[in-house]
C-alpha cells in the first residue's frame, strides 16, 4: 500500500539584489522555474539589513509573490496585482531582520514560474553590503512512497 507524505526539499537560493535598495524601491528576483518540481507551495526566507536613517514609526517592508504559468508574463509590471506574502515592521536603523512567509497562505498552488519582490518603505536605503542579504526558499509537495 502506498503512503502519502509531505515532501520538503533543501533550501534553494533566490537571485535578487537587495543591497542599497532605495526607499520606495522594489527589487524583484529572477524567475524561479517550478515547472518540473511542481511544488505546491514554498517557505520563503529573507535576510536583510536596514540602512542608517530608518524612521522609527510607520516603516515597513513588503514581500510579494509574482506568478506566471508560462514563464514569460508575470502577474504585473509592478506590485499592484501581485500577492502580498508578508508585511513586516522594520523601524530600527542598521538592524538585521530575518523574515519568512509561506506561499500556501495565499490560498492557491504555486505557479509553474514565480518571482519574489521586496518593497522598501523604511525611509532610507537598505545597507550597502550584499553580505547582509539573502533570499531562499524551501519547496513543499506531496509525494507517495510504497
Amino acid at each position: 500500500m502506498a503512503v502519502i507524505i509531505n515532501g520538503i526539499d533543501n533550501n534553494q537560493t533566490v537571485t535578487i539584489s537587495l543591497a542599497s535598495l532605495a526607499n520606495g524601491g522594489v527589487a524583484t528576483s529572477s524567475s524561479i522555474d517550478n515547472s518540473s518540481n511542481r511544488y505546491l507551495n514554498a517557505d520563503v526566507q529573507v535576510k536583510m539589513r536596514t540602512g542608517t536613517s530608518v524612521s522609527s514609526t510607520g516603516t515597513v517592508c513588503l514581500m510579494f509573490l509574482k506568478s506566471s504559468d508560462g514563464g514569460v508574463t508575470f502577474d504585473d509590471a509592478d506590485e499592484s496585482n501581485a500577492s502580498v506574502l508578508k508585511t513586516f515592521i522594520a523601524n530600527a536603523s542598521t538592524t538585521d531582520y530575518i523574515l519568512s512567509a509561506d506561499t500556501g497562505r495565499q490560498g492557491g498552488l504555486l505557479a509553474e514560474f514565480f518571482k519574489i519582490s521586496i518593497l522598501n518603505e523604511t525611509g532610507s536605503a537598505f545597507d550597502s553590503s550584499s553580505a547582509n542579504f539573502s533570499v531562499k526558499f524551501v519547496g513543499k509537495k506531496i509525494r507517495t512512497e510504497p
